[in-house]
């Protein structure tokens, strides 16, 4: 994630872009760490205690020791000093210390909303399956291969061929049988929209690996991230084979979706984030 603002903040200091690069820059670059990516705006964030939840869950995962973090301090802190009241916020946890960064909030996507799979599989989750590394090689080089091609994002097919995830975005697919999600098994990262979805009352029917197949014959192909929410995809790609006429944004689980969404409340920062060696905050089990 680029930084975006000129003021970032690590282990209890604001510094500035330079001063961050020069003290922490070649560390952090080396370094496994885990982060959340969330929208902060009108002084809260959908579903925070989720973000906070899952940011425990991976430090913990990754041998992490125990902290504690002011989160409302340090949120009020750098946005007053970035001058500004809304943003994208990345906090991020590495063994060398804890970073927050802010950069401008997006546009809507302009036009039509087309991905295209990826020709570069996954590779071997490992150790970090389902949670959110900042060892994102193989997302970062989908997202480029998809921007390229003038595509809006990249989904990513697993070892075993099975599509997985957008490389910034969990993925659900609308069948004539019902919604189906690949699940936490097939090497997806455990998606804070994508937990929210599958727990309201018309959830995705099926959770379980998906064919590249089957997203050419969906009704509808959906994006979901925190940053964005609930996308609609007009348009598919995958090698020389095209997909068109997905209704987007106008498909009606997607826009019944992006409407709850959208009225969510929002949450509010903790005085602290406390992660100890036994948080008690799992991955909610999935569907059968």
């Amino acid at each position: 994630m680029g930084m975006g603002f000129p003021f970032v903040w690590a282990n209890g200091q604001i510094l500035s872009r330079e001063e961050f690069d020069r003290s922490f820059g070649a560390v952090r670059s080396a370094s496994l760490g885990v982060f959340e990516t969330f929208l902060w705006t009108r002084g809260g964030v959908k579903r925070f205690e989720r973000h906070l939840a899952r940011l425990q869950r991976g430090v913990l995962a990754l041998g992490g020791a125990p902290f504690s973090w002011s989160v409302a301090e340090t949120l009020a802190a750098l946005l007053r000093r970035n001058g500004v009241a809304e943003a994208v916020c990345r906090f991020e946890v590495q063994r060398e210390g804890s970073f927050a960064f802010l950069r401008p909030r997006p546009g809507p996507p302009s036009g039509q909303v087309s991905v295209c799979i990826a020709s570069t599989p996954l590779g071997d989750p490992g150790l970090t399956g389902n949670h959110k590394t900042n060892r994102r090689e193989s997302y970062d080089r989908a997202l480029g291969e998809a921007r390229e091609q003038g595509d809006f994002e990249a989904l990513l097919l697993n070892r075993e061929g099975s599509v997985c995830e957008g490389s910034r975005s969990s993925l659900f697919v609308a069948t004539e049988n019902g919604v189906v999600t690949p699940g936490l098994e097939c090497g997806v990262v455990a998606g804070v929209v994508r937990e929210w979805v599958l727990g309201l009352p018309q959830a995705p029917s099926c959770v379980r690996a998906l064919a590249p197949e089957e997203l050419f014959g969906a009704r509808e192909v959906i994006l979901t991230n925190a940053v964005r929410g609930v996308l609609g995809v007009s348009g598919l790609r995958h090698g020389d084979r095209w997909r068109t006429g997905l209704p987007g944004f106008e498909g009606p689980v997607a826009r019944a979706w992006a409407e709850r969404w959208n009225r969510l409340p929002l949450s509010t920062p903790p005085g602290r984030l406390e992660v100890s060696s036994n948080p008690g905050l799992g991955v909610p089990p999935e569907p059968a």
